[in-house]
């Protein structure tokens, strides 16, 4: 049904249109009678009528300008313009809001059931196109995302190694990747009973819903290789911790392990290979029944590409235990502190203080895991003072308290 609006400042006009038209036969039934310009407006936000019939001239905001006021307010609105043959000149200026027809008063139902018939027939083809554009733009961009899976398939299966082939072809899609990570998620073979190609969909779905603020693309690698290009933000949660809840809400739920892995911070897409590979060496090194680290980390300081880099690693390796700072590191290397804190940030992507609470933390798994000591011994041997302070810590960077960490991802055998 059709909502129409009928404003006129005679009232037996206005009380004439509404019962001496059958509407009903027309799909239309009439929602609000205003009896001048101000209380159409009024009343518009309350009823939003598909259709408006106007006198011309009414005292205040007249018909001319009423029309004028929806052409802005809701350029959608189809409006039916009553008028006196004397208004007819007047009337004309209408048009160029767009007005569907004008009906002279003098015996206007047979009029005003025509004019309503051709506003209708105006509504029913713009929501159509609407309808028609709406298909049409969502096809467009699904064949641009499935252009953009091809560019990262073909980086990743080396089918394009030239850099400004990349670059190129990156470009023509408008792809610009900078502060990315990759992640690449395993799906185990699903027996047929299970419905694989559910499993499949349940573990993008959610995977995506649970790392939305990272604003995430997706895309298949084959059917046990779901990849994820993630953009953290302000708003973006802590990503080890997401990709744990993943892990194991769809275990839970689905009773299959999926296996995660996510490469470093990138900036380019021409280290888009690179992101791929570091994210499936840690995919592949977590077992069913070790606690899994999700993040790639250059932990052997040999692999960091800079020397200096690779000797404060290497003191942070040894003395990780002691209270050190970045002034200690720096007094060793012989270095400027402000220049080694911002060298270290460029190539590990990270702070040295984040750095090394990272790697007590990576220790201190260690050692919940394959020692029976107590929590105050483990938070020294990891190199925290306070055992309340390293519970705290340790929460914060895996979601779990020590000893729900221990329960949780303990070896059947030792």
């Amino acid at each position: 049904m059709y909502n129409i609006m009928i404003v006129d400042d005679e009232p037996i006009l206005r009380n004439g249109i509404k019962n001496f038209i059958d509407w009903q036969s027309l799909g239309c039934e009439v929602c609000c009678l205003a009896e001048n310009g101000e209380d159409a407006l009024r009343q518009f936000p309350q009823y939003s009528p598909d259709i408006l019939i106007t006198d011309i001239k009414m005292p205040g905001i007249d018909g001319l300008e009423l029309t004028r006021r929806l052409s802005e307010l809701s350029p959608k609105t189809k409006v039916i313009i009553l008028t006196g043959y004397s208004d007819f000149s007047y009337a004309q200026k209408a048009i160029r809001y767009s007005v569907v027809d004008f009906v002279v008063k003098n015996n206007p139902a047979p009029k005003i059931c025509e004019a309503v018939k051709k506003a209708i027939s105006l509504i029913e083809k713009e929501r159509k196109d609407h309808q028609f554009f709406g298909e049409l733009e969502e096809i467009v961009s699904q064949s641009y995302d499935d252009l953009k899976t091809k560019l990262f398939l073909d980086i990743i299966n080396q089918n394009i190694l030239l850099p400004e082939t990349i670059e190129e072809k990156a470009a023509h899609l408008g792809v610009s990747l900078s502060a990315y990570r990759l992640a690449v998620i395993g799906i185990p073979d699903v027996p047929p009973e299970a419905n694989p190609q559910q499993v499949r969909q349940s573990v993008r779905n959610f995977s995506l819903s649970l790392l939305l603020s990272f604003k995430p693309f997706a895309f298949t690698l084959n059917a046990q290789t779901l990849c994820l290009i993630l953009i953290p933000t302000e708003e973006s949660g802590d990503l080890n911790k997401l990709c744990g809840q993943i892990v194991s809400t769809l275990f839970d739920i689905t009773g299959f392990r999926v296996r995660i892995g996510v490469s470093e911070i990138k900036e380019s897409i021409l280290d888009f290979s690179t992101a791929y590979r570091e994210a499936l060496s840690v995919k592949r090194d977590q077992r069913r029944n070790m606690a899994p680290r999700f993040l790639y980390h250059r932990e052997d300081a040999d692999n960091a590409q800079n020397p200096t880099i690779s000797e404060a690693l290497r003191f942070i390796h040894a003395h990780y235990k002691e209270d050190i700072t970045l002034r200690q590191i720096s007094d060793e290397l012989h270095l400027n502190a402000s220049y080694l804190s911002r060298l270290f940030k460029k190539h590990m992507k990270e702070t040295i203080v984040g750095y090394i609470t990272r790697y007590r933390i990576e220790c201190s798994k260690k050692l919940l895991l394959h020692s029976d000591a107590r929590l105050y011994t483990i938070a020294i041997e990891a190199g925290f003072n306070d055992a309340a302070y390293f519970s705290n810590i340790f929460k914060k960077y895996t979601g779990y308290s020590p000893s729900e960490y221990k329960n949780k991802f303990s070896e059947k055998e030792h």
